[in-house]
């Protein structure tokens, strides 16, 4: 498959066989040199040893064999680091590294291509990393290209945290067993208000994740049960994305899916036994307090989410602003509340054909709403029959139903 766009020079776009690429089995200088000549490489089957920290300074365009893939090791550290040149990997098994495939943190020039293609991730610290919050001047991805990859038991699975993204293509890709993150796109954690400003002008401006099976290590030795998915940007699509076993949410504040996005729109959904201290899914905007960033224009439609334990959070977390759209969700064994709103939260919220069946609720409520705003509950069913279904806190919320299956 060509990777296309005009951000990938030619020498990207080779045949899907070995004419025209460099042997690295039959290369006298062994792989590094290889590598070193910047020309596409092909790898019959074997297990190679690639070198650790390589800064690239040329091209890196490395298939293998279609039918029994190479299977690549390092030894401590980061495989590379990218530079001023197109990454791709294709019809590769990576394994046994400490660190990631390829970490930007190091990159002080502008990375205009990294894709990976066909590949498997087994054991390994990460994939594509890029964890900084405060990257070097100068640094920036133009886009990141993963379809049909599969990881298991990796640190971490696409990590791409500081620093300038255009644009994400992730399709078909498998993460089975992280102990950090799943995926996680944009601007993260305590020290991330200050660079949420940059999602206005461009930072991760298209994201596209299309089928996505990510499922955490939910052990006694994973104590982080951090996001599988989370997204900080602007225009994303998700769609077909299926996240588990993140966790029992008395721990830890994180969400199986969890997004600060600026026109989001999201269908086929679903987070089993998927949840953090306070939600399933994290519909958020911006620190209440510093009003940086506020998600907006939200549609989401399809969405399950489903708990066979004891779940100490909520379903969904609405924090997002300036209106949203949740169509065809439905909630199953939640002890919390299907829909909690934050103070902050602003409408218009329309809630349409939201089934929630087999509550254990003891003190919340099904929908608990808050902030200044108007919310509209259409063809809405709670079964069995519940005594609170909708609380509104502070009484400042107008609430319309039409069509709904309780009383």
């Amino acid at each position: 498959m060509a990777a296309g766009g005009l951000l990938v020079p030619a020498c990207v776009h080779a045949a899907a066989g070995v004419s025209g690429r460099i042997n690295i089995g039959e290369h006298p200088g062994g792989v590094a040199a290889a590598i070193a000549t910047g020309q596409p490489l092909f790898a019959p089957p074997g297990v190679y040893q690639l070198p650790s920290g390589l800064a690239l300074t040329q091209p890196l365009d490395l298939m293998g064999d279609a039918t029994r893939p190479p299977t690549f090791e390092w030894r401590k550290g980061d495989a590379f680091i990218p530079g001023a040149a197109p990454i791709r990997f294709q019809h590769c098994k990576f394994a046994a590294g400490h660190g990631y495939l390829v970490n930007m943190n190091e990159t002080a020039v502008e990375a205009p291509y990294i894709g990976v293609f066909d590949c498997a991730c087994e054991d390994v610290g990460g994939i594509i990393g890029w964890p900084t919050i405060r990257p070097l001047p100068g640094s920036r991805l133009g886009r990141l290209e993963v379809r049909r990859v599969d990881a298991k038991n990796v640190g971490r699975g696409i990590m791409v945290l500081g620093g300038t993204t255009v644009r994400f293509d992730v399709e078909d890709y498998s993460c089975d067993g992280y102990t950090r993150f799943g995926l996680l796109i944009g601007p993260s954690g305590p020290n991330a208000g200050k660079h949420q400003a940059d999602m206005k002008s461009g930072v991760a401006r298209r994201i596209k994740v299309l089928n996505g099976r990510i499922k955490a290590d939910a052990s006694k030795s994973n104590k982080n049960n951090n996001n599988g998915v989370y997204i900080a940007g602007r225009n994303v699509e998700l769609h077909d994305v299926h996240i588990e076993n993140l966790g029992d949410g008395t721990r830890h504040d994180t969400e199986g899916l969890y997004t600060k996005v600026v026109h989001l729109r999201a269908a086929g959904v679903s987070l089993v036994n998927a949840g953090g201290h306070q939600a399933f899914y994290g519909c958020k905007g911006s620190d209440p307090k510093s009003n940086r960033v506020a998600s907006s224009d939200t549609v989401f439609e399809n969405l399950e989410i489903i708990c066979t334990g004891e779940h100490k959070g909520n379903g969904v977390w609405f924090q997002a602003k300036r209106g949203a759209t949740f169509a065809k969700v439905k909630t199953v064994g939640l002890t919390g509340s299907a829909l909690r709103m934050h103070d902050s939260a602003e409408g218009p919220l329309v809630i349409r054909e939201w089934h929630d069946l087999d509550g254990r609720r003891e003190k919340s409520s099904v929908f608990e709403l808050r902030g200044s705003n108007r919310v509209e509950f259409i063809d809405c069913t709670v079964t069995p029959d519940y005594a609170k279904v909708i609380k509104n806190v502070d009484g400042a919320v107008t609430v319309t139903e039409r069509g709904n299956g309780w009383q």
